[in-house]
């Protein structure tokens, strides 16, 4: 027996208060009881970043919408042959040398999800009135955090925390791969770093712990991102699993 979702969603993307172009790219795709959501942060310069996190996203979902039944490990292959075509491409363009995109693409069916990433775009779930991060980021200072050479709190302020060790485009880059329940109640954000630079987990958790729809709840993380400065360009994805009808 399979339920049919039935999702209160919303995808909201601004370019911020510092940036003149908005680099970031967001792609929500509805097909039955199938939802998927792709968020893509693109770098190498406005002309390279738009075009590597547009690139990226059309190539995931249409992948995506010929295999909807993908795995976990087969998304994960998506993003890396999607990362080659990128690569590939800046290799014979010079203009868009060095041009990537983070990427973080979820698929949720049933009372499951589906995801992949690279990079340092976030995934979190909501439940039982806990915040869970469910990506780890492919940065320098998590790397240092791993190794107990950082604190968490101490990666916040470091000069570093804006370098990524892995991103679309990359030579050989590996995606990290999740699977996990979507149950009746549970939230999902999914955000590029423009948020979680400046919006603590703290604030998200209680912003998804309130009432209001996904609307109101993405639009006030929203407000608090641009109130705070608005550095970079941000993008984010609220999801709830309000329920569902099941079905043979």
């Amino acid at each position: 027996m399979k339920k049919h979702l039935n999702l209160d969603y919303a995808a909201l993307t601004d370019v911020g208060k510092v940036r003149e172009e908005n680099e970031d790219t967001v792609s929500i795709a509805r097909a039955g009881g199938m939802l998927t959501a792709i968020v893509a942060d693109g770098m190498g310069g406005y002309k390279g970043g738009k075009l590597a996190s547009t690139m990226a996203s059309d190539s995931v979902l249409k992948r995506i919408k010929t295999c909807p039944n993908a795995s976990a490990a087969q998304l994960a292959e998506f993003l890396e042959i999607t990362s080659d075509e990128i690569y590939s491409y800046a290799q014979s363009h010079e203009a868009f040398e060095g041009m990537g995109t983070t990427m973080i693409a979820v698929v949720m069916d049933g009372e499951r999800f589906r995801a992949a990433h690279v990079g340092d775009s976030r995934m979190y779930t909501f439940r039982g009135g806990e915040l869970r991060q469910v990506t780890i980021d492919h940065s320098y200072v998590q790397y240092l955090v791993d190794k107990g050479i950082l604190t968490r709190e101490e990666a916040e302020t470091h000069p570093y925390k804006n370098m990524i060790t892995r991103a679309l485009g990359m030579d050989c880059v590996q995606a990290d791969y999740f699977e996990g329940e979507f149950s009746e109640g549970d939230s999902m954000l999914i955000c590029s770093d423009g948020l979680t630079r400046l919006v603590s987990d703290m604030q998200i958790k209680n912003c998804l712990a309130g009432e209001g729809t996904s609307e109101e709840k993405a639009r006030y993380l929203m407000s608090l991102a641009l109130e705070y400065g608005g550095y970079d360009n941000i993008t984010i994805v609220v999801v709830r699993n309000t329920g569902g009808d099941v079905h043979g």
